[in-house]
């Protein structure tokens, strides 16, 4: 049986999707598909976290061993940001099906989808990518260092926490407006799981939602020892402290939003299979 996923024209984060679509998980052994198709054909304008939960979603689904396809965007420009993204080329490495017909590979440009699968290595990459970004001279030094920061403690989450048979992957861009945009996702275990695994969190990790919330406070670990928390706290915090500064967090059917004057807003969510955070860092005054 083949499965079709079918976004809305402004394709933003998964939790535009419908849940009778996105809600077969791919980590789970006994879900009953052959093959999934996530349908973009329609798509006039993706952004980072929809990106990551494609690759993410997909990637999971040939692990799995079901057949696995991306139908691009007709939209040429879009599909063609997918090809400059690193997604098609992502997905073709792990034997996804990608029509490649009209596009064409070049040497990737300001943004890019990087791999997270050892804490090492990587992780310089990602902190060396965002320094050398096209166009970030003009940011304030202590906006740079606040996105490398995130980035880094984000990159440590998935290979510290996630258990993620895929790896991670980041997506780090600069927007029109001037705002950061760092994107970090896995396909592994998720926040809810990762929190039970301390029983002190039992109460707390019921569900996905509740546990998301309780992930953003402080001294929170998934680990036993409180100063091995999940990072999510000192992260939420630093959102918090300037307006228009935002972090969503989507793990499993759980959905949390962190933002300006320390709100938080949980609430259930068509599901990510694993774990995606998403923090955004105005770079200009707002007026």
């Amino acid at each position: 049986m083949t499965h079709r996923i079918t976004p809305p024209p402004r394709f933003g984060h998964a939790a535009q999707l419908r849940t009778a679509e996105a809600g077969h998980d791919p980590r789970l052994a006994a879900t009953a598909l052959d093959a999934v198709e996530v349908d973009l054909r329609r798509v006039e304008f993706i952004n980072g976290p929809a990106i990551l939960w494609a690759a993410i979603y997909l990637q999971l689904a040939k692990r799995a061993g079901w057949s696995a396809e991306l139908l691009v965007p007709e939209n040429t420009g879009v599909a063609q940001h997918l090809v400059d993204v690193g997604l098609c080329q992502a997905l073709l490495d792990a034997n996804v099906s990608v029509d490649m017909t009209g596009l064409r590979f070049r040497a990737p440009g300001a943004r890019v989808i990087l791999p997270i699968t050892v804490f090492a290595a990587p992780t310089e990459d990602l902190i060396n990518h965002v320094a050398d970004q096209p166009g970030w001279r003009s940011v304030p030094v202590n906006l740079v260092t606040l996105a490398i920061e995130v980035l880094a403690e984000l990159a440590a989450n998935v290979v510290q926490h996630a258990a993620s048979s895929i790896g991670g992957l980041a997506l780090v861009e600069m927007d029109a407006k001037g705002t950061i945009h760092i994107v970090v996702a896995d396909g592994g275990i998720g926040v809810r799981a990762a929190l039970a695994r301390n029983q002190s969190n039992e109460r707390a990790a019921r569900y996905d939602w509740t546990a998301l919330d309780h992930a953003v406070r402080e001294r929170v670990s998934g680990t036993g020892d409180p100063t091995r928390g999940i990072g999510l706290f000192a992260i939420a915090t630093d959102i918090q402290a300037v307006p228009g500064r935002q972090l969503l967090l989507h793990s499993g059917i759980g959905a949390l939003r962190v933002g300006e004057s320390g709100e938080l807003s949980a609430l259930r969510s068509p599901l990510f299979p694993g774990t995606l955070a998403h923090a955004s860092i105005p770079t200009l005054s707002r007026s």
